[in-house]
């Protein structure tokens, strides 16, 4: 069976779903966007239809991976985000300490 809620994309392309924030790669700022729900995972898609993104649903406990390069895209805009981000506890520990042990500048160049 599947279920279809229209929701606007908010800051940093998260949205909520099942009761958890979820990382939409691409889904932009304010962007509306259609979710597609099936018992096992879920569809994003654009309002003309265009997937965007399929993952698993939160309460199935199955990894989702990390699209790094639309993280360090969004790192590179927002140099800043890599202190507060949530995928900062899955880059390795000497990536970390060379992105972050500078400036804001030089970190902006490094994520290049």
């Amino acid at each position: 069976m599947m279920y279809t809620k229209g929701f606007e994309g908010q800051n940093y392309g998260e949205t909520r779903l099942d009761d958890q924030s979820i990382h939409i790669p691409r889904i932009g700022r304010n962007r509306k966007v259609i979710l597609q729900l099936f018992w096992d995972r879920f569809r994003c898609v654009d309002r003309m239809g265009e997937l965007i993104y399929e993952g698993p649903r939160p309460y199935i406990d199955e990894s989702q991976e990390i699209d790094w390069i639309e993280v360090f895209k969004s790192y590179r805009q927002k140099p800043r985000l890599i202190i507060y981000s949530k995928y900062q506890k899955f880059i390795p520990q000497k990536i970390k300490s060379y992105l972050l042990e500078t400036s804001l500048t030089e970190r902006k160049t490094r994520t290049d």
